[in-house]
């Protein structure tokens, strides 16, 4: 038997646009988490600002890709990671800058 090739509809379309952005947002958490790290060599201070942009994107990403028109469980995981990674950025930020206060 010969299979017809697949020809992709304007619907197949729009539901990868959606596991894209679920793909995006856990790339931006997971890339946060690795700058999240490497922040605390010295001298790499200025990756700061960037861990706090990936986590916002991450939960923008995460937040339109499984509350969009398709529940896409990546999404919902990058949404998790961002939050996360914002929760913990501000709780480092907050040590650190009590820590010189005192």
């Amino acid at each position: 038997m010969i299979e017809e090739p697949v020809v992709e509809t304007e619907v197949s379309r729009s539901e990868r646009r959606y596991t894209e952005l679920g793909m995006i947002s856990i790339f931006c958490g997971i890339l946060g988490f690795v700058l999240l790290v490497l922040m605390f060599i010295p001298g790499i201070v200025f990756l700061t600002f960037f861990v706090l942009m990936l986590g916002i994107l991450a939960i923008i990403f995460g937040a339109l890709a499984y509350w969009g028109m398709k529940k896409d469980s990546l999404g919902l995981t990058g949404f998790s990671l961002g939050v996360l990674l914002v929760i913990v950025w501000f709780l480092i930020f907050a040590y650190l800058s009590v820590g010189r206060i005192l």
